[in-house]
């Protein structure tokens, strides 16, 4: 008579668990009953390595969905903005099939090393030439990214050499605002911050070959030329000087092609003065053989000097 306990028994057998530890090689050695292939700690990590590889399998075939994958269709991006968006994409694709590879692997190896799935084999092979695939494209997208980033850096270079090339002299000057008591011109007949003088009666000082066409005067004052009335002037290259030939100044000019002559220096001041002291020696030789008198002689010399001063 056969015993009715004896298939219960059969149930409860002990058995080994058949999961390999993290480390790949050491087996668990939990013990567990016939009905359970794993102890309860590794029916966890089962679990939770299953769901994580099929998560990245969900999401590598949506996105896959949305980037062409023929490699083609580089070469017709034209414009940085979209290569980039383009290998946004690539890379998130990249990521999932990875995932999704790396994961059943691992998945195989630690739960079903003695027994494997066809099915699983065939999928792992087909994503990860499709892994493939989608690296070759991502590095073809970054060159292109970089073919077109440097196109983009010499075509900005080549346009500002263009625009360097069309600035007239006139824009190139610059101009700085500076104290107009600061613009000398000494005795020597050095000129101070400008390029080109006409000097006429009142002396002006003319701005006309680069930064301004307006006049500014220039008043004489201890034995220096200094300017008046305005606050921005032109910086010189160069110094300029002012060199005397028959009377007439002569500018030579840092900025402008040619050299630019000043209008002459009208003589009224000195032939006032020379008018004054050859009247001041006629009048002392008259007071000195006693046919002028001592105090006409001073008010008619200071009604001269006053004269040349108003007609200056």
């Amino acid at each position: 008579m056969p015993d009715p306990h004896a298939r219960r028994r059969i149930s409860s057998t002990i058995i080994q668990c058949t999961t390999i530890i993290t480390d790949e090689n050491t087996p668990c050695l939990t013990t567990v009953t016939q009905s359970a292939a794993r102890c309860q700690q590794h029916h966890l990590e089962y679990t939770t390595s299953f769901r994580e590889y099929k998560e990245h399998a969900a999401a590598s075939e949506a996105i896959a969905l949305s980037v062409p994958m023929a490699l083609s269709n580089v070469k017709n991006l034209k414009k940085p903005e979209a290569v980039e968006e383009r290998l946004r994409n690539v890379k998130q694709l990249v990521d999932a099939l990875q995932g999704e590879v790396d994961g059943r692997l691992m998945h195989r190896l630690r739960f079903f090393h003695n027994n494997w799935d066809q099915g699983h084999e065939i999928r792992i092979r087909m994503q990860q030439t499709k892994l493939d695939e989608a690296k070759k494209l991502q590095r073809r997208l970054e060159v292109r990214l970089e073919d077109l980033m440097e196109e983009d850096r010499l075509r900005d270079l080549q346009k500002k050499s263009v625009a360097k090339e069309n600035i007239t002299p006139r824009s190139r000057c610059e101009i700085d605002p500076l104290d107009a008591s600061s613009l000398q011109i000494d005795t020597v007949g050095k000129i101070q911050g400008y390029r080109n003088i006409s000097f006429a009666w009142p002396i002006r000082a003319k701005r006309t070959a680069c930064c301004s066409t307006q006049p500014q005067t220039i008043d004489y004052s201890d034995g220096l030329y200094t300017t008046s009335g305005y606050s921005s002037v032109c910086k010189p290259r160069t110094t300029n000087s002012i060199s005397q030939s028959r009377g007439r100044p002569n500018v030579r000019s840092s900025c402008s092609p040619s050299h630019i002559n000043s209008s002459p220096l009208k003589k009224k001041s000195l032939s006032y003065f020379k008018l004054f002291f050859c009247l001041s020696g006629w009048l002392l030789m008259l007071r000195g053989i006693g046919l002028f008198d001592p105090l006409a002689h001073l008010k008619l010399t200071g009604s001269l000097y006053l004269a040349i001063l108003v007609a200056r």
